[in-house]
């Protein structure tokens, strides 16, 4: 388990360990917020949200999505 001290300011030191494991860098915009049982969270804000969501529907379509679009089109001009 990892520990950081509150500064008077409120600022803390994300430990050497956790900014490696999830490549934080300097500048990096950190979201924080809370969930029901007072556990706060941080997440790293993504420099390109597109690039971020990729992959985030995977396995949505029980088969392949090109292949799905294309039978609907076909379906289309029958």
């Amino acid at each position: 388990m990892l520990h950081a001290k509150v500064g008077k300011k409120g600022q803390i030191v994300i430990p050497y360990e956790l900014r490696k494991k999830y490549g934080i860098k300097c500048s990096d915009t950190i979201i924080i917020t809370d969930d029901q049982q007072g556990n706060i969270i941080l997440a790293v804000k993504p420099t390109d949200p597109t690039q971020a969501m990729r992959g985030a529907l995977k396995g949505l379509w029980k088969e392949d999505a090109q292949e799905y679009i294309c039978k609907l089109r076909q379906e289309d001009r029958e």
